[in-house]
């Protein structure tokens, strides 16, 4: 089985103004193939995803056309998590669009509901006889009203504890995403390396971050994948550090699992990732090595597009 994951996906702003000329699939050509050939298609959605509502009071706020919802089913995405600190930018109209119009185009979502109950209900799906289970967490301190109110699952040990052991127990595969960390930094805080840990000792398999617009290491703990942040998949930043970034690949064999991180850029074509080739592609690949040698993770250059490491799971 394949899994892959990927960064923060916005589609407005910039975004959207691109798409109004070159068409709303735009921003998934050039990663379509690698994409859609998935198993299994997970990641983060940084926007609102609707024609209503009206903008919060606060210095970015997204709102994107709903026939996103429709393309990013197509494209193949599975779970996406809505647990992030854009959730409420367009309030509570857009807030359950984007839940409904997801939902209702097959990819379901994690981290965000009507209460705390639905914040932090797992999704589950049956992908070659593997149950596959997901929860979405927001660390930024954004957009929880309280347990009886509208918002996103709060990143609180009380939370965590509870719900990520009770998800275990009904699949075979836990992946947990966190938004978290500080924007524009390369490596976590303390408190992404405490959540990521405790989560995986918890029973998560795979933990994935959003937030920081930057890849963030890799580390390889007590059978568990985390990737501390995959950075922007689809944005409109201009900074060169926010427009190189990775898919998360796990290959999940018999015995083993391979994690290998394929190396994207959005530089050559705005807001449309595509294969990062040549000298930006060793860059990304020695950025890597660099930030995750204290975690003891290394990754070597395969087939000239791919990075790889291979390890015992407990998959």
């Amino acid at each position: 089985m394949r899994i892959l994951a990927v960064g923060d996906v916005m589609l407005a702003r910039g975004v959207a103004s691109i798409c109004d000329t070159a068409g709303d699939f735009y921003p998934f050509a050039g990663t379509f193939d690698i994409l859609n050939d998935a198993d299994l298609l997970t990641g983060n959605i940084e926007t609102t995803i609707s024609n209503r509502g009206i903008p919060m009071e606060k210095k970015y706020v997204f709102r994107a056309n709903p026939e996103f919802a429709n393309i990013l089913s197509r494209v193949g995405f599975d779970c996406i998590t809505f647990a992030n600190n854009h959730a409420f930018d367009y309030g509570k109209d857009a807030f359950f669009d984007t839940i409904r119009l997801l939902e209702k185009s097959g990819v379901k979502v994690v981290g965000a509901g009507e209460n705390i109950y639905s914040m932090l209900e797992p999704k589950q799906l049956n992908i070659k006889g593997y149950i596959i289970g997901f929860l979405g967490f927001n660390a930024t301190g954004t957009n929880f009203l309280g347990e009886r109110n509208w918002g996103c699952a709060p990143a609180s040990k009380e939370y965590i504890r509870k719900a990520v052991p009770s998800a275990k127990q009904s699949c075979d595969i836990l992946i947990v995403h966190f938004h978290w960390g500080e924007e524009d930094s390369f490596l976590p805080d303390e408190e992404q390396i405490e959540l990521a840990h405790e989560t995986i000792e918890l029973g998560a398999d795979i933990v994935i971050g959003s937030h920081p617009h930057r890849i963030q290491p890799v580390e390889f703990y007590k059978g568990g994948i985390i990737f501390y942040s995959l950075g922007n998949f689809i944005f409109d930043q201009n900074d060169f550090e926010n427009n190189i970034s990775v898919i998360a690949e796990i290959d999940i064999l018999p015995d083993t699992a391979e994690v290998r991180l394929i190396p994207i850029e959005t530089i050559s074509h705005k807001a449309s990732p595509s294969l990062a080739k040549g000298e930006i592609r060793n860059v990304v690949l020695d950025l890597l090595n660099d930030i995750s040698y204290d975690f003891g993770t290394e990754f070597i250059e395969y087939n000239g597009e791919f990075m790889v490491r291979e390890f015992s799971s407990s998959f």
